[in-house]
């Protein structure tokens, strides 16, 4: 016989509002705290090499599916004359599909900035669900929802499109906790069902819902003790391999290329910012100094004044016990292999150091993420208390203004507006190129190292043609294809200094028919300077406007500075010299072909 689910607490005011209401309520607050994201057409809110290869995705499967019909898990038209494999490449099906299909009516930018928008209120939403059926209490898990949604951390995941779902995460908790009590075909196929949805947005966020579902196989009568542990622990191993097999089919190209070998070796050695520090959030950048945003910051002053006034409703959740170990374990896994403080590293070991090569955690070089299930149990934990806070409350109308307020509260607080919006320049050389169907294959110059060579990919979306490089998650990268980027970056070394017969020879070689020079290359792209020890921001998120939104956000205006007179005068000599003059041209780029 099924539980029921836990009953609602006495008093809260008046009954929950429609969910279809809530929703409505965070696509405003969405709309409002991301302005002007909603409707800046033609822009970009980052620049960042992520945020392009992110349009890329968008662009590729609408050619593979609904154009070309290519096969949609490799590619030709990055990495010529070998290709790549894209079962490594974070595609997130779950975005540039229905992407791709929005593209036909509106310019990728646009459809990039509409599913921001769009994940911020689905992800609000989906923890307000969560959190109303932890707790019980509607008011506190509209809270919840908005710390959740609108964290600065997920302001930080912008430039990354598949990091920005936020939304499947709580949905799938959800699920597991209800399959737990309730049991049920429906919750079984809800959970496999969000569990396949993570694994074609984020497999990071996998890889947590797995952790989390085995933390409520443990902690089962921790949260649950009207329910006999082998009897919850049984519809939560039976929805586990559901999952196991709908992660199977909609991750089987990731497991496919993961069985079939072993990508190129690359250093698993964490970059700058991958793990936390004791006193903070690494927030790396493209302008200044790397700050540590302090937990209070990231966490949200108002939920921590919250915690504290209803520090009763918060002993009084069941199972509040299991959600705060949950954050503890979370926070200090968030740490890193080594404790650091204030930028400074310990030597002391941590226990992210111990599971670095576990199969699974092996894919979590970036420890600092795991913020993201402290903010999970921390927003549980907040619901809770804001019940206790309004349940102080005489009437029902007070309850509801104090609600409002404390609505309010939270989202200036957390306010990232305005939105940085770059406008995405187009090129009538490219477009000219794009339809010259004399030209299949060109090379973009000069040969930008990684990160920056996400560049090439939005320069494709206008010409479509294959081409040499190009931006891909780096676990997709073979021997073969580092071999053929550092070839074709050495030719344009020697081509700059004023000699092309190098490039001929290797365009010659590999098919190429027309070279494009790029006269606003990017620079390359370089880790931020980690001074001795760094400062912490205390400041509420919203003050901190222009050194974390803007500073995270932009890494170069779309449109850098033109190349020094001499250096574009370097090139135009070498590329005329060795094929004429340029067959389409505009400020930005000239086409010369290869004849």
């Amino acid at each position: 016989m099924s539980s029921p689910p836990p009953p609602a607490p006495a008093v809260e005011g008046d009954a929950a509002p429609r969910a279809s209401l809530v929703l409505l309520v965070y696509a405003a607050a969405a709309v409002a705290l991301t302005w002007p994201l909603a409707v800046a057409s033609g822009t970009m809110p980052s620049t960042r090499p992520d945020a392009l290869v992110n349009l890329w995705n968008s662009w590729w499967v609408r050619e593979a599916l609904w154009e070309q019909g290519l096969e949609l898990w490799r590619t030709e038209h990055l990495h010529h004359h070998v290709g790549v494999e894209l079962g490594r490449h974070t595609l997130s099906l779950v975005n540039s599909l229905p992407g791709s299909l929005l593209t036909f009516v509106a310019p990728a930018e646009d459809v990039f900035r509409w599913l921001t928008v769009a994940h911020y209120a689905f992800s609000g939403w989906t923890f307000y669900l969560l959190a109303r059926y932890v707790t019980g209490r509607a008011g506190g898990a509209l809270l919840a929802g908005v710390a959740w949604t609108f964290s600065p951390l997920h302001l930080y995941f912008v430039p990354q499109l598949n990091l920005s779902t936020l939304e499947f995460l709580p949905l799938l908790v959800l699920a597991m906790m209800k399959t737990w009590r309730e049991g049920g075909l429906r919750n079984t196929l809800g959970v496999a069902a969000c569990a396949a949805l993570l694994a074609t947005s984020a497999s990071y966020y996998l890889v947590y819902g797995a952790l989390l579902g085995f933390a409520l196989l443990l902690g089962g009568r921790a949260w649950a003790p009207d329910v006999p542990w082998r009897r919850g622990a049984g519809r939560l191993l039976g929805a586990g391999g559901l999952s196991a097999a709908a992660v199977l089919v909609a991750a089987w190209p990731l497991v496919s290329a993961v069985t079939a070998g072993a990508p190129a070796p690359l250093s698993t050695e964490p970059k700058i910012g991958r793990w936390n520090d004791l006193l903070g959030f690494r927030w790396n950048g493209g302008v200044g100094e790397m700050p540590l945003v302090s937990w209070p910051t990231m966490l949200g002053w108002t939920t921590l004044a919250v915690l504290a006034l209803g520090a009763r409703g918060v002993l009084r959740l069941r199972g509040r016990g299991f959600w705060i170990v949950v954050a503890l374990v979370a926070f200090v896994l968030g740490l890193g292999s080594e404790l650091t403080i204030a930028g400074r590293p310990t030597g002391i070991p941590l226990p992210h150091a111990w599971i670095d090569a576990l199969p699974v955690f092996s894919m979590l070089r970036a420890a600092q993420r795991m913020l993201l299930l402290v903010h999970l149990a921390t927003g549980l934990l907040l619901a809770a208390a804001w019940g206790d806070v309004v349940a102080r409350l005489a009437s029902p109308t007070a309850r509801r203004i104090a609600t409002t307020v404390a609505l309010l509260l939270f989202c200036a607080e957390r306010n990232a507006a305005p939105v940085p919006a770059w406008p995405v320049p187009h090129s009538t050389a490219l477009e000219q190129l794009a339809a010259d169907d004399t030209i299949g294959t060109v090379v973009v110059m000069p040969f930008a190292k990684p990160g920056a060579d996400a560049w090439r990919n939005l320069a494709q979306i206008t010409h479509g043609k294959r081409q040499p490089g190009g931006y891909v998650t780096n676990l997709a990268l073979t021997d073969d294809n580092i071999k053929v980027r550092n070839e074709w970056g050495g030719v344009s070394r020697t081509t700059e200094r004023g000699s092309p017969i190098k490039l001929r020879t290797l365009v010659g070689l590999r098919d190429i028919d027309a070279v494009v020079l790029d006269k606003r290359p990017p620079g390359d792209e370089r880790e931020p300077s980690l001074p001795d020890r760094l400062r912490v921001r205390w400041a509420p998120f919203c003050l901190l406007h222009d050194e974390l939104v803007v500073g995270r956000l932009d890494e170069g205006p779309f449109v850098r500075e033109a190349m020094e007179p001499e250096r574009l005068a370097l090139w135009t000599e070498a590329l005329e010299e060795a094929y004429g003059a340029p067959v389409h041209e505009d400020e930005r780029y000239a086409v010369y072909r290869a004849d």
